[in-house]
């Protein structure tokens, strides 16, 4: 086998994880679905024989060998016993745990028990009936069963109780001993299985069905069956008081099976003398091609009165299938116009129908011969048929629903009151009433009318792909895109919508299928989901089972469905057509055990004792890891142990405190982190086999330090620092103010000063402008005259009124001194006064010969601000 160290199965067990531990012939590997994983080769475990596993209640393996006594390994650590601590034997074939804690190990030459310090020892010189103890069975009230080559012993408290075929075994070699739910206790033998009641042994299989079997191990599985490894007829399973034997015509690589077991998702698993085998039971039979049907694309499926299936086909007609092998094709060889098969029904006479892409055939199954008894439908395709009550046939085209029977034939179209003539589906209910199911909503044809089922309710016009009515009268049809429609009339509920917010896979529905149990099954794109129809529409719970490739369903889109007379469900896939075996039992729903198994630092393994930080015995991961601020790329490695379907696990990851939701799908088992700050952070994936069903979160907890310069110490001191650095900024700032402050005073002091003096000047010269008798006149810079004194008044009769008035436009120093504006400019240009001679003339008109003293005035910036004249009169 890929990956075992050795060929020959000891023994089979699984752990708390989910891990499949085998032991073998040469040393004992760990199998997690993906790949198998063995320890150093150079260790004792690797490379010598291990007969037994077993796990305590602590979660220690025990290994049990044979010559090297047994081994207990805690996750790191592996610690030996051997017959020099006190063990009986080297030679270790079974052990067992009581309520107590204590472990009892069975060897070749006595029974021992050991208590954590020392081993206590059974033999037959202290009642045991035999010393070679091949098995060790702990019961519900803490008995210790002691199965050996001489028969069984009891050990009850102090007292020891023996049995042999005189007290009713079948043979004094027992291999294994279980107890079954309802408390009944087994023991397998060379010649049998017996069962314990009222202190004796009785026969469990009598020895007519089972004839000299050497059972070497039992297991019970979790629907109740009871299944037997034997030396030479394989493995055997007692349901219903009727075995069913796997042998290696069958597939199993050895008839010599040591060892069987049931896991946790309901898959076997048994250990034989050649190798490993999972089996996944035989609740779901795929027959595709390869057991001879015509094609894997199944789109109708049909049994009839005679036990065969019908499997309508795509492009390849139809198979008439039976006892796993197809008995007989129907095709266009054998008469039909089209091989695409879409529907098939048997009439009451024994004939069957065939709905095709090119109408409808009829096929006598005495003769072997088909005719076409309705050739105006040749150029439809016929999606539905249906032999009403009446004896009437119909076919659901695309064109409408036609009638024949009562020697006429008629079509139902929109003028009749079916709005939608696309139909897919066709029911006839326990009223007589026919069902019509169209590609925009149902219709219900009735005596005297034809009743829109949509609109009556008020409900949605979906694709309706099939309709049933369960024993009550209670309605389910399917539908495209929209779940289903319910109408539970047995409680006069009003029909409402089941779909993917009840939990459905999917919402396109591509038909549903009642069964006698009550299961309404689901045929999606994504498996098929099964509802418990009858407790449901009766008030009981709504309970799902959904079926996909993680528990053995592997018809990827569903499209038919049927029942046969032994109550076995058939499904038409793209895939073939599987069969459900429908006494297989309750199907076990587990999710995958997600594990981290790893902690990388810079993509490098990390010894971390060595960095001081404590690791779990278990798991060898850190815990609680401080690390130091450059640490800060983190790699996880993961799996999410599933060994139903292994291929199919999707992973979802993320990391709490560095980010909010979850990543993507994917199957990668690792994730990388990088450039991480300081803080605390938890890492949590998850993982699912088919995106519904999703593990318990597995989660790591670490811390990232600041650095050291990212401590309080030194925020503290950031923060002394800037308050000192602030505090000197503000006294600088302070004393600059200050110093601002007194030099703006100073100017202002000394600009007061300043205008003190010109204040004094000016009213000087204001006082000199009034009083004299020469006219003074000040223009602004723009020339226009402002003021005038009361010596122009006196010379030129004009006053201040005047001029700001009536005459105030005719003063400008164009008109004033209209021949001085050159030299006015001349003036301002060399910045000094200039005196200049003319004519001006008086109000009434008297001409005056002045002299006249042009004087520009300027600003602190230099620019020119107003120009002051003095005129003195020399006539």
């Amino acid at each position: 086998a890929e990956g075992l160290p050795n060929n020959q199965i000891n023994d089979l067990f699984q752990d708390k994880n989910g891990n499949l531990w085998i032991a073998t012939m040469y040393g004992v590997c760990r199998f997690d679905g993906q790949k198998f994983h063995q320890f150093d080769r150079n260790s004792e475990i690797s490379i010598n024989p291990v007969k037994t596993i077993y796990e305590d209640s602590k979660e220690n393996l025990w290994f049990g060998t044979i010559r090297k006594g047994v081994c207990k390994y805690d996750g790191t650590n592996f610690t030996w016993y051997t017959a020099d601590d006190g063990l009986l034997s080297n030679n270790v074939n079974t052990i067992a745990e009581d309520r107590n804690g204590n472990i009892w190990i069975g060897t070749s030459e006595g029974l021992s028990k050991y208590n954590g310090e020392l081993f206590q020892n059974y033999t037959t010189l202290g009642g045991l009936i035999d010393n070679n103890v091949y098995e060790v069975y702990i019961d519900k009230l803490n008995n210790v069963w002691i199965g050996t080559l001489g028969g069984i012993s009891k050990i009850t408290g102090n007292n020891i109780t023996n049995y042999t075929t005189e007290d009713g075994l079948f043979s004094n070699i027992i291999y294994n001993i279980q107890e079954t739910s309802n408390g009944m206790l087994l023991a397998t033998s060379y010649r049998g299985v017996s069962r314990y009641s009222a202190d004796k042994f009785k026969p469990y299989i009598s020895m007519r069905d089972l004839p000299e079997t050497r059972v070497q191990d039992i297991t019970e599985d979790f629907n109740g069956n009871i299944w037997l490894a034997t030396n030479g007829d394989g493995v055997i399973k007692y349901s219903n008081k009727q075995l069913v034997y796997l042998n290696v015509e069958d597939g199993l690589p050895h008839n010599n099976v040591t060892k069987v077991i049931e896991d946790r998702e309901g898959n076997f698993w048994f250990g034989t003398k050649n190798g490993l085998s999972k089996y996944s039971g035989d609740r779901f039979t795929t027959y595709t091609v390869e057991d001879g049907i015509s094609e894997n694309n199944i789109q109708s499926v049909f049994p009839d009165s005679k036990g065969r299936i019908w499997l309508g086909t795509l492009s390849e007609g139809i198979n008439i299938f039976r006892n796993g092998k197809v008995e007989q094709t129907i095709n266009t060889e054998s008469g039909l116009k089209s091989n695409t098969i879409w529907s098939i029904i048997e009439d009451t006479y024994g004939d069957f129908w065939i709905g095709t892409t090119s109408g409808v055939a009829r096929y006598n199954d005495s003769t072997k011969t088909i005719d076409i008894p309705f050739p105006q439908l040749d150029n439809l395709i016929i999606h539905a048929m249906l032999e009403d009550k009446n004896g009437q046939y119909l076919f659901g085209t695309d064109e409408g629903l036609y009638i024949f029977g009562k020697g006429r034939a008629r079509v139902i179209k929109e003028k009749d009151g079916l709005k939608n003539l696309h139909i897919r589906s066709l029911y006839q209910d326990h009223k007589g009433d026919i069902w019509v199911g169209t590609l925009k909503g149902m219709y219900v044809i009735t005596k005297d009318e034809i009743v829109d089922f949509n609109e009556k309710f008020d409900i949605i016009k979906a694709p309706v792909t099939s309709i049933i009515e369960d024993k009550n009268g209670n309605i389910a049809a399917s539908t495209y895109d929209y779940g289903v429609i319910a109408y539970i009339r047995s409680r006069d509920i009003r029909p409402f919508s089941i779909s993917t917010y009840s939990g459905f896979i999917s919402n396109r529905i591509l038909f549903n299928f009642l069964d006698r149990r009550g299961q309404l099954w689901l045929g999606t794109p994504d498996g098929i989901d099964c509802i418990d129809w009858d407790h449901f529409a009766g008030g009981g719970d709504f309970t799902l089972s959904h079926f996909d490739k993680y528990n053995g369903y592997y018809g990827v889109e569903t499209n038919a469905a049927a029942e046969d007379s032994e109550g076995n469900v058939w499904f038409g896939t793209v895939n073939g057509v599987i069969r459900y075996n429908a006494s297989s039992g309750k199907i076990k729903i587990a999710a995958p055990l997600t594990n981290i198994t790893n902690i990388k630092l810079f993509l490098q393994d990390v010894d971390w004792d060595s960095l001081g930080i404590n690791r779990n015995i278990k798991t060898q991961l850190p815990i609680d890891p401080i690390l130091a601020h450059n640490q800060n790329y983190l790699s996880f490695e993961f799996i999410g142990i599933y060994l139903t379907a292994p291929d199919e696990i999707k992973y979802r990851f993320m990391l709490e405190g560095f980010e909010e939701d979850w990543s993507p799908l994917s199957n990668q088992t690792i994730a990388h982190y990088s450039n991480l700050g300081p803080g605390v952070y938890t890492f949590k994936v998850q993982a699912s086999p088919n995106e519904a069903l999703w593990s318990e979160t597995a989660s790591f907890s670490f811390t990232i330090e600041a650095p050291f310069w990212k401590t309080p110490f030194f925020y503290v001191l950031y923060f002394l620092l800037g308050a000192g650095i602030l505090w000197l900024f503000l006294l600088y700032r302070t004393r600059s103010l200050q110093k601002a402050r007194n030099f703006l005073q100073q100017k202002v002091n000394d600009r007061t000063k300043e205008l003190n003096e010109k204040n004094i000047e000016l009213a000087k010269l204001s006082l000199v402008a009034s009083e004299t008798d020469n006219a003074v006149l000040i223009f602004n810079k723009q020339r226009k005259l402002e003021w005038v004194n009361e010596g122009f008044t006196k010379m030129t009769g004009y006053t201040l009124a005047d001029i700001k008035g009536d005459s105030g436009e005719k003063f400008d120093l164009d008109q004033y001194r209209g021949n001085l504006v050159e030299q006015l400019g001349i003036t301002i240009h060399e910045r000094r006064s200039h005196i200049y001679e003319g004519l001006i003339e008086s109000k009434e008109g008297k001409k005056i010969w002045t002299s006249s003293t042009f004087t520009p005035i300027f600003d602190d910036n230099n620019e020119l601000k107003n120009v002051v004249v003095i005129d003195t009169d020399i006539s």
